[in-house]
């Protein structure tokens, strides 16, 4: 029940993201991100929502805690998904910038640098 209902939170606060309403989306995802604790930590539901949360924190002026939520996520996503997934790669970018509004360059642009190679490992032609 806590699954589905996370899952349809998680839902509701992409949309408002995808509107860049990241105040709307703050409360929607902490409530999905208060039910996604009882999941395992190897969910990437979870991994998910706090790519989600950590967007919207980042969005909305608190980067370090955006920048929490993002490692969550991509530490979820990195033991749960193949290693070159778009969606570990879609975190990394959120993260990069996140880490390079708060000024820690070099880890940025490590991080972006590893997010478009995986990107193009991807999307590469067979």
């Amino acid at each position: 029940m806590e699954r589905a209902r996370a899952e349809d939170l998680l839902q509701r606060g992409n949309d408002f993201i995808d509107q860049n309403d990241y105040t709307s989306a703050l409360p929607v995802l902490q409530e999905a991100e208060r039910l996604s604790q009882q999941l395992s930590t190897k969910n990437v539901l979870r991994g998910d929502i706090l790519h989600g949360l950590g967007l919207a924190v980042y969005q909305l002026g608190e980067p370090q805690k955006g920048e929490e939520h993002l490692r969550q996520s991509m530490n979820i996503k990195r033991r749960c998904l193949p290693a070159n997934d778009v969606s570990i790669a879609a975190t990394m970018k959120v993260l990069g910038e996140c880490l390079r509004q708060q000024q820690k360059f070099d880890e940025s642009e490590q991080m972006l640098r590893q997010a478009v190679d995986m990107e193009r490992t991807v999307n590469a032609p067979p």
